[in-house]
């Protein structure tokens, strides 16, 4: 009877002991990962397509990207969605000191191109990693950070702790330690602690290597659909030179408007059929929209597609556009804060708080909206003050004044007896000259009608007062009155030409 095996059980992990401190060292580290080869003591890149499809080319393969006019069009959008962005820096603390260390770095980073050195760190986006070299200088006893140059990633590679090592001509297999507080180092993405990183690259090379070799057919297409084949035909029997001079023929239909062939040879042209089968270019137009989607998250900003009525995918879109953008900065901003406005305090004033760098991405109100809403109020009964105008819709704007109301026009009264009333009070609702005419009338108006009231107070009946306004009627001169509207209207007709000499239409 065969002999029984026993399988020796697998050591497990040690009891726990509460009387021993937490573990704080790593366990799982890099060195001691199985699936990475250490036989040379560096990191290779987790980027199956970097590996498989670089051939010697390394990150240059994912530099040939950017020349798809789509693709390049994207990254930039999405590095200049940072770009575009206000930044500030909050002090660590109110403390006198951590103060006093924000304003000097923020005199720093405005001294420098921020905004391009910013723009060449998301380079990380589409590579993984981007490297920049930090030039200081020593101004008054002071260490300025003047610049941050960037540097090709190729030429760097990583150690199993993750420091950066430069190839260089005495060392291009393992290469040199770089100084510390040299070069800032900004990573996107990356598996299991990876110092490389994992860029969008891995992703976009297919789509646009799938995009150049449906270029290539496209383009394939168009010349047979564009300009047909020519076909010949020699009689059987015919020598190589008369079928070398056939194939001459043909050649040069493509660049001769006249050709001749011998006698009892053809040459006839084949029409390639257009075939709806061959729609290249809703293809093409399929891998830029998932282009879009992976560097972007969303294609309604970069195809032009809208929304249809009554749906949300405009405001989703807007909201991933929104955490895309929140992520790259607060990605960009921890990895300064670390690095370049750590050592910028560390060499200057050493005993202050870094202060944290953050960028603003709120987005723009929309004025109409607010107006709308404030109207809405305002009918309520409700009136915003100055403050609240200048800080929503900015400055520039003044308190509409009062409606003045005009100043009653001379000679105007309001009857009191039930008479009539005089000319200028018929004229008070017109313009200008109808009130200086009526003006110029109403004294002799006013004496017409003093004397009637006279009549009427003595008259004892109705027949009295007949005889009496009939008498009185031929005593009423109207020379006065003439010559007051006379000048009246000489007034207005010059008050007329000079409204004309200032080009101001009646």
């Amino acid at each position: 009877m065969a002999e029984m095996q026993t399988v020796q059980a697998l050591p497990g992990p040690p009891p726990p002991d509460d009387s021993k401190s937490p573990v704080v060292d790593q366990v799982a580290t890099a060195v001691r990962n199985i699936f990475e080869p250490v036989f040379d003591g560096l990191m290779r890149a987790n980027d199956d397509t970097l590996n498989t499809r670089g051939q010697g080319r390394g990150l240059k393969l994912y530099d040939e990207l950017e020349r798809d006019p789509h693709c390049y069009a994207v990254l930039q959008k999405r590095k200049m969605a940072v770009i575009g962005r206000e930044w500030s820096l909050e002090p660590a603390s109110k403390s006198a000191i951590d103060k006093a260390a924000a304003d000097m770095v923020q005199r720093h980073l405005e001294s420098m191109e921020f905004d391009r050195i910013c723009y060449d760190l998301l380079d990380a986006i589409l590579k993984g990693f981007a490297v920049g070299e930090i030039m200081w200088e020593i101004r008054d006893s002071e260490v300025v950070p003047v610049d941050v140059l960037s540097k090709s990633q190729r030429r760097f590679k990583f150690d199993f702790d993750s420091n950066l090592r430069m190839l260089t001509f005495e060392d291009p297999m393992y290469g040199e330690a770089v100084p510390e507080r040299k070069f800032v180092v900004h990573r996107f993405g990356g598996k299991d602690d990876n110092p490389y990183g994992l860029g969008l690259g891995t992703v976009l090379f297919w789509l646009v290597y799938f995009k150049r070799q449906v270029m290539q057919f496209r383009l394939t297409y168009l010349d047979k659909f564009g300009s047909p084949t020519a076909l010949g035909k020699y009689p059987v029997g015919a020598a190589p030179d008369q079928k070398m001079t056939l194939l001459s023929a043909l050649s040069a239909i493509a660049q001769e408007s006249q050709i001749a062939i011998p006698m009892g040879m053809e040459v006839s042209l084949l029409e390639a059929a257009k075939s709806s089968n061959n729609d290249y270019d809703a293809f093409m137009r399929y891998l830029d929209d998932e282009m879009t989607k992976c560097v972007l998250c969303e294609i309604k900003s970069t195809s032009g597609k809208s929304a249809t009525l009554g749906s949300n995918h405009a405001s989703v879109d807007d909201e991933v556009r929104l955490e895309i953008v929140a992520a790259d900065t607060d990605l960009l901003a921890a990895k300064l804060n670390k690095t370049l406005i750590a050592w910028d305090v560390a060499y200057n004033m050493p005993l202050a708080k870094p202060p944290r760098l953050s960028w603003d991405i709120s987005e723009p109100t929309d004025r109409f909206n607010t107006a709308q809403a404030d109207k809405l109020v305002f009918d309520m009964g409700y009136e915003p003050s100055e403050e609240y105008i200048q800080a929503t819709y900015g400055d520039g704007w003044t308190k509409k004044p009062e409606p003045v109301t005009p100043p009653p026009v001379p000679g105007f009264q309001k009857p009191s007896n039930g008479l009539p009333p005089g000319p200028a009070q018929f004229a008070q609702g017109g313009d200008a000259q109808a009130i200086l005419v009526a003006q110029a009338a109403d004294p002799s108006i006013g004496a017409w009608v003093a004397a009637v009231r006279g009549i009427v107070e003595s008259a004892t009946d109705i027949q009295d007062l007949r005889a009496k306004l009939m008498s009185a009627f031929p005593q009423m001169s109207v020379s006065d009155l003439a010559k007051s509207m006379q000048a009246a209207f000489a007034a207005a007709q010059l008050a007329g030409r000079y409204d004309l000499t200032r080009g101001i239409s009646p």
